[in-house]
């Protein structure tokens, strides 16, 4: 009865009578024993969990300490681990001065890696050189950098780029010769003259006369590549300068192994250098234009030529109207790469170089010639036949050639969509594709130029490279579908190709810049491109044809931002094309215009390797990017690497 009135009272203030707080205090004495005693025992207990933690961390870190004795990296032999080394370095450009990047962040590891690497020399045998004023933090630490690598290197040849960055202009706004702020640079070079293999130099503005008198063929028994570039007098005429530097007997040019040459401030006096032509196998002509007798005259020479770029252009009404009738047949039978670059305009001379020119090994070209308006201001309108022309010579020039052409750039207006896709349908072996568009202006009947919204990368264009059984579920925009300028005889023609398969079949990689392809369009590009072996692709229930390669890489540069009434259709098609990637494992990069106020991109965006050197330094390249206490990328132009120089 007093418990009863105990439980009742803890729900209650009232005090406890002294019977009731007789037994309450009984109660809690039983109670404050069994606490104290379980209190003792949880201390007990939780020292005895944390020596048994302890413990259990000893014998963690005891097995794991002695299984990185067993590791397979550590049985490796030295030969085997400097090869893995080897191939850590960049494949697009020359090593560079970066603590992150291959080969200084190999010395990062351990000390027995430290040792391996130091001691390897092929590893420092390639060094892009950033040059800073003296006057610049850390400039003679970078100096002693640069000469602590080239130690590193032992006997073996030296591939040596460089570039300057950081020199203001000098008065009047113009640019003063930088040889005296690069002094300390190029005597560190120069020390290792004899060991030259490839040497870059992209200096602006630079003097080369003080270089080239100090450098002799007796000197260079190792020189295979040499690029200078530089003028110290910016826009003037190239027949002013003084080549007797560099024509000079036993001079630069002279150098017994000599077979890759790009001098762009000498190449419109090229035929006046002493060249062993028949020693070169790779040609830079392209930053300068050249007349293209001279053109024809310079690649004739070269017989064992591999690569070759070239500017060619057209540049008054005179010669736009000539012919050359009185031109042989240009045959290349060693040529592999190629490219072709037109700077005005329509440019017959391109088009009849082209009509000329048979090189049957040829796997890579590339052909970069926008044209600003049609008709052209120079021609009567009856003859202004430049797209069919344009057509007509390329389908000509690669059926000239034996073997399947595998990479092929397009950067141009100069054909309509038809003739593009003409154009294509004669290439197809080709696994790698890169398109640019160009705006097209009118000339209208008041002599201005009204801009004409004409472009051959929309979605009609596209889907000719989707496999058949997968365009069927196309369905085009009708705001898209819409073209003014295409007319009738033109779309009937273009129909011929819904009964091929599609285009390219062979494509491994594609690129498109400044297109306007519909998100839907270009998912269903990708999905009937993609590879079916992933078993748990959310896309294997789509029929794929053995004859067609999966695409490994596709990035796509749109024209046009998204209109908003579209952004979550977008958002959608982006997140399935995510999916994409993740199950097939194909690569997949959209970029957009930016819009006014939007940040703008890193440089530190897509380095990936894969993507070659476009991918890495862009379209024009990249000039050298000081970063701190160490360097970016920076110095050889793509152009350049791309075609074997």
């Amino acid at each position: 009865m007093a418990t009863q009135t105990i439980y009742r009272k803890l729900r209650t203030n009232d005090r406890p009578t002294s019977q009731e707080a007789a037994t309450v205090k009984r109660a809690l004495a039983g109670s404050l024993n069994k606490l104290n005693a379980m209190e003792s025992e949880t201390v007990r207990l939780q020292e005895r969990l944390a020596a048994l933690c302890q413990k259990r961390n000893d014998i963690h870190n005891f097995v794991e300490t002695h299984q990185g004795l067993l590791s397979p990296i550590r049985r490796i032999h030295q030969d085997i681990l400097q090869e893995i080394f080897y191939q850590c370095l960049p494949i697009a450009h020359n090593s560079v001065l970066d603590p992150e990047a291959a080969p200084l962040v190999l010395g990062r590891v351990c000390r027995s890696w430290r040792h391996i690497a130091y001691s390897t020399p092929k590893l420092w045998s390639s060094l892009h050189i950033v040059a800073i004023p003296s006057s610049f933090y850390q400039a003679e630490a970078r100096l002693e950098a640069i000469s602590a690598w080239l130690s590193r290197s032992g006997a073996l040849p030296l591939s040596i780029s460089m570039s300057a960055s950081g020199f203001r202009r000098g008065c009047r706004g113009r640019y003063a010769p930088i040889n005296e702020r690069l002094r300390s640079y190029m005597n560190l070079i120069l020390m290792y003259v004899k060991r030259w293999k490839c040497i870059h130099l992209s200096l602006f503005p630079f003097d080369w006369s003080k270089f080239l008198n100090l450098v002799n063929a007796s000197n260079l028994p190792l020189l295979e590549v040499l690029h200078l570039e530089g003028d110290p007098v910016r826009g003037r005429d190239p027949m002013s300068l003084d080549i007797s530097p560099l024509a000079r007997k036993g001079g630069i040019l002279s150098s017994p192994l000599l077979r890759v040459l790009s001098l762009p401030d000498y190449s419109q006096r090229m035929l006046e250098l002493p060249v062993q032509w028949e020693q070169i196998t790779a040609l830079n002509l392209a930053r300068r234009i050249l007349p293209l007798y001279d053109i024809i005259k310079v690649v004739t020479l070269c017989s064992n030529l591999k690569a070759c770029s070239v500017t060619i252009a057209t540049s008054d009404q005179q010669s736009l109207h000539a012919t050359a009738p009185d031109i042989p047949p240009i045959v290349l039978p060693n040529l592999r790469s190629l490219k072709l670059m037109g700077k005005s305009g329509l440019n017959d001379d391109l088009l009849t170089f082209l009509d000329k020119l048979s090189t049957p090994t040829l796997r890579h070209f590339a052909y970069e010639r926008p044209v600003s308006s049609y008709p052209h201001p120079f021609l009567p309108e009856s003859q202004d036949s430049e797209p069919l022309r344009a057509m007509k010579t390329l389908c000509s020039f690669f059926q000239r050639i034996n073997e399947p052409l595998e990479e092929f750039d397009y950067w141009s207006n100069s054909l309509t969509r038809r003739g593009l896709l003409e154009v294509l349908s004669c290439v197809p072996g080709l696994k790698r594709l890169s398109l640019k568009d160009f705006p097209v202006y009118s000339m209208n009947n008041a002599d201005t130029e009204s801009f004409i919204s004409k472009r051959s990368l929309d979605d009609r264009f596209l889907a000719q490279f989707i496999p058949y059984e997968h365009r069927l579920r196309c369905q085009f925009d009708e705001d898209e579908d819409k073209n003014e300028y295409e007319d009738e005889e033109e779309e009937e023609e273009e129909n011929s190709f819904s009964t091929f398969i599609c285009l390219c079949p062979k494509l491994e990689v594609f690129n498109s810049i400044d297109a306007i392809y519909s998100h839907h369009i270009l998912l269903q590009f990708l999905l009937s491109r993609s590879s079916p072996s992933s078993s748990s692709s959310s896309y294997h229930h789509l029929k794929h044809n053995k004859t067609i390669s999966p695409l490994h890489h596709a990035h796509v540069t749109f024209k046009n931002t998204t209109p908003p009434e579209k952004l979550n259709q977008v958002n959608t098609i982006t997140q399935q094309i995510e999916i994409l990637e993740r199950d097939t494992g194909m690569t997949v990069k959209l970029d957009y215009p930016r819009q006014y106020g939007s940040p703008a991109p890193s440089i530190y965006d897509d380095k990936s390797a894969y993507n070659g050197i476009y991918g890495i330094y862009g379209v024009h390249g990249i000039h050298g990017i000081h970063n701190g206490s160490s360097t970016a990328y920076g110095g050889i132009t793509p152009g350049f690497i791309k075609f074997g120089f």
